[in-house]
């Protein structure tokens, strides 16, 4: 049915029923085409207090359907104002997340703590060994594996500084290296021809191809023999030895962090076993609550 056929009520019905009426009342007949638009007007009045049109600061709707007017509807979104309020009420959750993880954490540690207080004393210690054993024994592997990088860093130093010296002269790295750039076969060929590489005081040294066909060109002093001279600079040493020395520190800051969790893990494993108490001393202390009273 179309919406725009709903009816007047009764009284107006009553009232333009017959134009054997309207003669009656003396007033004229209306048209057909007045009729229907009188109807529809009030159609759509009728429609309009049961729908009525959205209001929202936002200016932002969603569509849902309405089962008494058979029609779609707009219906406002509460939406946030600002992203500020979008950031806060997402931080809040957040924090309501972490609150209610802590606080699962804390209920699951005291009833672990609940069910340990209830062992026997025996029992008490035997779980004590089953949770420290493996642990310590893990932290005790970790730090001989700790002490035997420091070692073997030490001992490797030479072959590992000339790592670094001979890869910082391969790279002409040092100020007295001139590098030029040609962006092919072709435009080398070219530099070479007209002298882009006759530099006073200076000869070719290297050409590396790099990805793409363009190369670098090494430019060293006719009195050096190689580009791999550079290795033995003392620029070179000076490198290898910072270089080495920053790793080396970093391998015993691991060592000393290992021996650290070692020892504090058994430190805790031992205020663990002296808390519990004998049966002897659980004797003592039960009689000599039993003399007070």
């Amino acid at each position: 049915m179309n919406t725009f056929d709903i009816l007047p009520d009764e009284e107006q019905q009553q009232t333009y029923r017959t134009s054997d009426t309207a003669d009656e009342l003396g007033t004229p007949q209306k048209s057909d085409q007045l009729k229907a638009r009188e109807r529809e007007a009030n159609g759509k009045a009728l429609i309009a207090q049961l729908n009525p049109t959205p209001v929202s600061s936002t200016g932002v709707y969603r569509s849902e359907w309405d089962d008494i007017t058979g029609r779609l509807k707009q219906v406002p979104i509460n939406q946030l104002e600002t992203v500020d309020d979008l950031a806060d009420r997402f931080q809040q959750e957040a924090e309501a997340f972490n609150q209610s993880q802590r606080d699962q954490r804390e209920n699951e540690k005291d009833g672990k703590k609940q069910d340990f207080d209830s062992l026997f004393p025996s029992e008490q210690r035997l779980a004590i060994e089953r949770y420290y054993t493996p642990l310590i024994r893990k932290l005790s592997s970790e730090h001989v594996e700790c002490c035997d990088r420091v070692t073997e860093f030490e001992a490797d130093e030479l072959r590992y500084r000339s790592l670094i010296e001979n890869n910082w002269a391969f790279e002409g790295k040092h100020p007295d290296v001139k590098i030029l750039y040609s962006a092919g076969a072709q435009h080398f060929k070219h530099m070479l021809e007209s002298g882009a590489f006759n530099v006073d005081g200076y000869k070719l040294a290297a050409q590396r191809t790099t990805t793409g066909g363009a190369s670098r060109v090494f430019l060293i002093p006719q009195n050096v023999p190689n580009l791999m001279s550079y290795a033995d600079a003392s620029e070179a040493k000076a490198l290898s030895q910072t270089e080495y020395q920053r790793d080396l520190e970093r391998l015993i800051t691991k060592r000393k962090q290992a021996a650290v969790k070692l020892t504090d893990t058994k430190k805790a494993a031992r205020d663990a076993l002296a808390s519990i108490p004998s049966f002897e001393e659980l004797i003592s202390d039960s009689v000599k609550r039993a003399l007070r009273k």
